[in-house]
C-alpha cells in the first residue's frame, strides 16, 4: 500500500508549517529533508509496531569454531540495525538465549556445540556455545532496520505524526521554543513520552527480551506472575 505522503510530499507540507519559509536550503544543505529524516529515524527507534521496518529471518551462517560474527562483515550485512528483536537457531529450532556481553567477556574458554545463547556490543555479536563441526549452522535474526534517508518508509498511522516530529524539530533548530513546544504538544502521548527518553540498542532490545528483560510499567509475563 503507497505511503500518504511520499517523502516529497511531506517535505512540501513541512515547509507550509514551518510558515513556507524557502531560506531552509536544498541539495546537500537541505534542512527540511534533514529534520524529517530525523524525526524519521527517532519514530522507528520508539518501542512501537512498524512493519514496514522489521526484518525477519535475517540469516546468518556460523563457522566451525567462530564465536563472534561482525555485522558490517557477514553477507548480506545488517548494518542499518536498531535493534534485535530475537534470535532462532533455525537449525536446531530454538530460540536463543540473550546473555549480557560482560558475561561473555568473563569466560575462560567455551564448550563447543550448537549456539544457544548471543550477546551482542555495539555491531559484534557473540555466539555460545562457539558452533561446533556438526554445523554450519542458521541463525535467524529478527531485527528493526533504520529507514532509508530521503525516503518515506514509515507505515501511514505515523506519517502525520513524523512530520509533526519533524516541525519540532525544525522549530527548535530555528530558536523559537515556543512554537517547538506547541508542535510537541500535537504528537500521541505515547509518543512524546518515548520521543522524550530515547532508548539504546540494549534498552530498545531489552523491551523484546523474556530473558533479561527491563519491563515496561503493567506489562506482565505469565511465569512472573503465576496463574
Amino acid at each position: 500500500m503507497a505511503n500518504f505522503y511520499t517523502f516529497t510530499q511531506a517535505s512540501a507540507e513541512l515547509q507550509y508549517r514551518l510558515g513556507n519559509r524557502t531560506d531552509l536550503g536544498s541539495g546537500t544543505q537541505n534542512r527540511i529533508a534533514l529534520w524529517l529524516d530525523t524525526a524519521q529515524i527517532q519514530i522507528a527507534s520508539c518501542v512501537i509496531a512498524c512493519e514496514t521496518l522489521d526484518v525477519v529471518s535475517f540469516p546468518i551462517t556460523t563457522v566451525e569454531g567462530q564465536t563472534e560474527y561482525g555485522l558490517y562483515s557477514i553477507l548480506p550485512p545488517a548494518t542499518d540495525i536498531i535493534g534485535i528483536r530475537v534470535m532462532r537457531n533455525n537449525t536446531e529450532g530454538v530460540k536463543m538465549i540473550r546473555f549480557p556481553w560482560t558475561e561473555y567477556r568473563s569466560l575462560n574458554q567455551q564448550a563447543q556445540g550448537p549456539p544457544l545463547r548471543w550477546a551482542r556490543l555495539g555491531y559484534t555479536l557473540a555466539f555460545d556455545p562457539q558452533p561446533d563441526d556438526n554445523g554450519p549452522y542458521t541463525i535467524y535474526m529478527d531485527y528493526r532496520r533504520n529507514p532509508q534517508r530521503g525516503v518515506s518508509e514509515l507505515p501511514n498511522r505515523f506519517q502525520d505524526a513524523w512530520i509533526t516530529a519533524a516541525e519540532w524539530i525544525g522549530w527548535k533548530a530555528l530558536l523559537k521554543p515556543e512554537r517547538a513546544a506547541a508542535a510537541y504538544g500535537l504528537l500521541p502521548v505515547h509518543l512524546q513520552q518515548m520521543l522524550a527518553q530515547p532508548l539504546d540498542m540494549d534498552q530498545w532490545e531489552a523491551m523484546f527480551d523474556t530473558d533479561l528483560g527491563v519491563y515496561p510499567l503493567g506489562f506482565e509475563y505469565p511465569y512472573l506472575t503465576g496463574p
